[in-house]
């Protein structure tokens, strides 16, 4: 992200970086190249920071608002949405952050995509795996990267991995 933030400000935009650390704990590299940082507390209370960039917005011109983290994606759109700014909408966001949504658009727009089932309890993930056969991938609905996905190859492989996925809400199993 710093180099995102370097290149921006090396091509002539003024870069106003929005963060839950302190301004302090950004890498200087980053720091040097903004022209404004905003610690908004926690990057996880939406309304709170739609509220202080609104703040923002009084004072500066924001023509364009970009993320580079996955787990933000939406915030950055309802930012958008919320101050009129261009850019992708939360509904044209939401399936890049949900896998099974994501594969829903594909199917309706006739591109294939694995056979998948989505499952909330490790019953139901048993249940999707043991219907579509070995092998199969598990992985969260919304995760970032390939953390925590599974090639699974047997159900021992299966019920060595449930334990940790308890704390993921939603995963896609599939072929």
């Amino acid at each position: 992200m710093r180099f995102f933030v370097r290149g921006l400000a090396r091509v002539g935009a003024e870069v106003i970086g929005i963060g839950d650390q302190s301004e302090g704990q950004l890498p200087e590299e980053a720091r040097s190249h903004l022209a404004k940082y905003v610690n908004v507390g926690s990057l996880t209370d939406g309304r709170g920071v739609i509220a202080q960039v609104r703040k923002i917005a009084a004072q500066y011109r924001i023509d364009r608002v970009e993320c580079l983290w996955e787990p933000y994606l939406v915030l950055a759109a309802e930012l958008r949405e919320a101050l009129g700014i261009p850019g992708m909408t939360v509904k044209q966001t939401l399936p890049f952050r949900d896998k099974e949504l994501m594969k829903r658009v594909l199917d309706a727009a006739g591109i294939r995509t694995p056979y998948h089932f989505s499952a909330q309890t490790a019953a139901q993930v048993v249940d999707a795996a043991r219907t579509i056969g070995f092998p199969v991938i598990v992985k969260p609905i919304a995760g970032a990267g390939s953390e925590h996905t599974y090639k699974l190859h047997d159900d021992d492989e299966l019920q060595a991995i449930l334990p940790a996925l308890k704390h993921v809400t939603e995963v896609s199993v599939e072929e």
